[in-house]
């Protein structure tokens, strides 16, 4: 479990994971008293949730590849990110996780998604003369 306090130290809201990686099972908002559990497509990505309080779900999310948001709820129109520089929309139920259910900051959006990508060289070392398209060599060093 995972919890997230303000500046005076009173419980924001507490998420609770599973065994596996990014597996949300539950979101407890202690401004609301608001329980929530969502309901994730097959990239983990946070689609939906079922507010425990009013057996119901809630607004309806859509990721494209990049992870912008389209969130549909029951009345209004929908809130897009896609095409539109520098807008924001709310994740379901307001919960600081969506796309791949990372945590997405309220500081620091739009949003902080995705796990760093590591890329080590392999290094490689030119023995004799390597020979390159077009008639050029690469010489022996």
């Amino acid at each position: 479990m995972i919890s997230a306090f303000g500046s005076g130290g009173q419980p924001l809201w507490e998420a609770i994971w599973g065994a596996t990686i990014d597996q949300l099972l539950a979101w407890h908002d202690h401004t609301t008293g608001a329980a929530h559990i969502p309901i994730v497509d097959h990239r983990n990505s946070i689609v939906t949730t079922w507010n425990m309080a009013q057996a119901a779900v809630g607004e309806r999310a859509e990721y494209n590849p990049h992870g912008r948001l389209t969130l549909q709820s029951a009345t209004g129109p929908p809130c897009t990110e896609e095409g539109s520089a520098g807008k924001v929309c709310p994740n379901p139920a307001a919960m600081p996780f969506g796309f791949v259910s990372a945590y997405r900051s309220p500081a620091t959006r739009p949003r902080l998604h995705a796990k760093p990508l590591v890329v080590r060289p392999i290094p490689r070392k030119i023995t004799g003369r390597a020979h390159l398209s077009g008639g050029l060599s690469c010489p022996r060093r």
